[in-house]
């Protein structure tokens, strides 16, 4: 592949290069000129004009943190190489480090930054609009009913996964149902429908290898396949997820996290809920139900990896409920 990304990058986007590196599902190359990312896009030509086009409007606005699509010879900012389409944009920076409560308290800020000049971004009426279109209303209860058909069969358990799922189902549903149930008496259908009018960015896919930092300490947003048009809480759940999921389950470091986003752009009261609401629900307990109804996963290694979510998930509850009181009503 290498070889073959080199002549591709100099056919379509002229570029001489030097040496091309695996990094992860890209390849960083590396030219006289200076550093790229190519990438592999797997999710259709429309998909990728939305992102092209999003991320040029935040250029517009004066944001640039967010890498551009590098036009090829033919002025697209794409390329095909056979059925495979593929984009250029510069390589910026090394991966924010999971570990560091610093670098995580400079990525929210970068994050309220991004959510804060996407807010009411144009699309040209020819491009096709993604929105996640509130279904965390649908999710939430979907994955509850799978639940509880599993916790009904698990009551005559045939072997040694579902004896220890059964004991531990009544706190999950409760904790799936107070999510529920908060989401529903929050804004959220209303914030929603408002996104069609007004619409604003969501990243779609916040983890620590999505944001870089280059040498002067500026942070990127990167990777852009998951870019639709949603509640800026939606990311602001990952950001917190994934950051203390990092770190330790600290409520001094959460609530720092929290204020530097906050400083950056104000979260609304309306959106509190909703944050808590897409937090507490225990999505990882549920796909550890899910893949083994499925058949994915074998008893012995479904009971391994229920014992370590649900072990989680009572750490993650006792967590919220201390921080969910930090940030206004104890809904746990």
């Amino acid at each position: 592949m290498k070889e073959k990304a080199k002549k591709m990058i100099y056919h379509h986007w002229r570029k001489k290069v030097k040496k091309v590196s695996k990094f992860g599902p890209v390849w960083k190359v590396k030219t006289k000129h200076g550093q790229y990312c190519l990438k592999r896009w797997k999710h259709g030509k429309a998909r990728l004009l939305f992102a092209y086009q999003v991320i040029e409007q935040l250029w517009e606005r004066g944001y640039s943190r967010t890498p551009r699509l590098l036009p090829a010879v033919n002025g697209l900012p794409y390329a095909k190489n056979d059925e495979d389409i593929f984009v250029l944009t510069k390589w910026v920076g090394r991966p924010l480090r999971g570990e560091s409560k610093t670098e995580w308290t400079l990525a929210a800020k970068e994050l309220a930054a991004f959510h804060l000049m996407s807010q009411n971004i144009y699309l040209p009426p020819q491009v096709e609009r993604y929105y996640f279109s509130g279904k965390w209303l649908f999710r939430f209860p979907k994955r509850i009913k799978e639940m509880k058909e599993a916790f009904d069969r698990f009551k005559n358990p045939q072997n040694i996964f579902e004896e220890e799922v059964s004991k531990d189902a009544p706190l999950v549903l409760e904790t799936a149902e107070a999510a529920l149930e908060l989401l529903r008496k929050s804004a959220y259908q209303s914030m929603v429908e408002e996104i069609y009018t007004r619409p604003m960015l969501c990243h779609g896919n916040i983890k620590a290898k999505n944001f870089t930092i280059d040498d002067d300490g500026a942070v990127f947003v990167i990777d852009f396949d998951s870019f639709r048009l949603d509640l800026p809480v939606q990311d602001l759940s990952a950001l917190f997820f994934a950051a203390l999921s990092c770190t330790g389950w600290s409520l001094p470091f959460a609530r720092t996290l929290f204020e530097s986003y906050h400083v950056v752009r104000p979260v609304k009261q309306e959106e509190i809920p909703i944050l808590k609401a897409i937090l507490l629900f225990p999505d990882d307990v549920y796909k550890t139900i899910h893949k083994y109804c499925q058949g994915e996963k074998s008893p012995e290694s479904s009971l391994k990896k229920w014992q370590k979510e649900f072990s989680r998930f009572i750490q993650q509850r006792l967590f919220y409920k201390k921080w969910f009181s930090w940030l206004g009503q104890d809904d746990i």
